[in-house]
Order: C-alpha cells, then structure tokens, then sequence
C-alpha cells in the first residue's frame, strides 16, 4: 500500500510542476529539504502549491518559507501535506492560521483492468487527442467554464509546449461537434498514469461523459505501459471513480495561503 501512496505522490508532483511550467511567469524550487514550491505566475490558488515530500526537519520553517513565497509574488497558494506524512507539519500550519480547505483524496486505480470500462458509456460522444491551436482554445474554454476559473486561467496553462512535454496527452470530448468535455493523461517513469482535467460541461452532466473522458486517458495509460491509474477527486468525481474501481489511498491536506495574511486570522 505504502508503495502505492509513493508513486501516486510521484505523479502528482511531477504533473503539477509540468503543467505551471507551461506559463511564462512560472517558478519551481524542488531541493532536499523535502518542500517542492511551484508558482504558476496565475492569481489561482490550487496552481500555486507548496508540496510536502517527507517528514520535515523543520516544519515551522517550511511552512514559514512557503508563505514568503506565495506573498513575495503576490500571489494566493496552497500548502499540500498528504495525511499521515508529517503531523507536526498539519499542526503548523493550523496553529498559523492557515485553513483547511475542502478535501481532494487521492485515489489509485491498480491494477488497470484489461479493457477498461464495463459499463455502457455515451455512444453520442466522441473523444480524440488534441494537438491544433483551435483544439486547444477548445480545451481550455471547456475545462475554465467547467471549473469556473478566471477567464484565460485554462489556456495559459494549456500549450503546444505542454502537449510536447513526454507523457502528457490531452483528450477533448464533443458531441454533435460541440466540445463539452476534457481530460488528460500524465504518464511518470514509474508506469503510473495520472488523471487530469476531467470536467464536463454544465449542461452535459449526469450522463456518464466524465466517466467516458477518464477511461479514455486510462485505456491510453495502459497502452503507454502503465499499470496503475492516480487521481486527486472533486467531491462531484469522487463516487464515480469509486464506481469505476479506484479506492482513496492518500488523502491531501490543502492549507490555504491567501494573498495577505492580514486574512490567516480572520
């Protein structure tokens, strides 16, 4: 289990540092001292992560240092510690002030079932790998609405760099030739295969294209030589890929760090 929980952490520091490093103002400190600390150059808190790897020496100065880092840019972040890893480094960041913010376990998928899904999926519904600057706008207008980010949020961090970066894939999903879904493939040495990016467009919801779009980075996984799938669950996503066989096995801890800490008290 605790081989698992290793390599999904693996993933996802390595797609979250990939996919900031897409943006022109972006900045990525990844040392020995155990904090991995990645701005995007975005006023979006979730693409600016400070990522506990291991128990800390000091806590109080790395929780210290995170948050000169997010303030020194101005710019709001998020403090990641996966449960369970270093306690002291969670009571830190609560006796600072910072909050909890809503939950995102991790949840793996191992091993990738041969073929798949077995459930019947939209048949209306049509999945390709993007590559053009048009199939990006598309991508990027889907998944900003869908998340409900700051207009341009998705398309900055969304490039022909990105998509060139090994092991990154992104999949657009339309029906009847209107984009309504995405998701993406975020392949690591370690034959894991990171989930991303998985929305659905208000309108199109509840009719199991989500499900769709993540099968389709997994079957893609498999066919990279993965053997295992990992993802960090919205509390809409979570049941559905408890559906399709995934199990949480490191849930994370986000602290938020806001953009003054005139705010951490209030």
């Amino acid at each position: 289990e605790d081989g698992l929980v290793k390599k999904a952490d693996a993933n996802y520091f390595q797609a979250w540092k990939t996919i900031a490093s897409g943006c022109s103002n972006s900045e990525i400190h990844d040392d020995s001292s155990g904090l991995i600390l990645i701005s995007s150059g975005l006023p979006v808190g979730v693409f600016n992560v400070a990522f506990v790897t291991r128990p800390l020496d000091d806590p109080n100065r790395a929780v210290e240092r995170s948050i000169a880092f997010f303030e020194e840019r101005n710019l709001p972040g998020l403090i990641c510690v996966r449960e369970g890893l270093d306690p002291k480094c969670d009571e830190v960041a609560r006796d600072r002030g910072l909050k909890l913010e809503p939950p995102h376990p991790g949840m793996v998928l191992y091993p990738i079932p041969n073929g798949g899904n077995t459930r019947d999926l939209p048949r209306d519904l049509e999945i390709s790998i993007i590559r053009s600057d048009d199939e990006i706008d598309e991508f990027a207008q889907v998944s900003n609405a869908a998340f409900k980010m700051p207009d341009g949020t998705s398309r900055q961090l969304t490039t022909q760099w990105t998509l060139g970066q090994p092991g990154m894939q992104y999949f657009l999903g339309r029906i009847d030739g209107k984009p309504v879904a995405t998701s993406a493939l975020i392949c690591t040495d370690n034959k894991v295969a990171g989930i991303y990016w998985v929305t659905v467009s208000e309108s199109f919801r509840g009719r199991g294209i989500g499900e769709a779009m993540a099968w389709a980075a997994i079957r893609r996984g498999a066919m990279e030589g993965c053997d295992m799938a990992s993802l960090q669950a919205s509390a809409l996503g979570q049941r559905v890929y408890q559906r399709m066989g995934f199990r949480i096995v490191s849930p994370y801890n986000n602290y938020k760090v806001p953009l003054s800490c005139e705010e951490l008290s209030d």
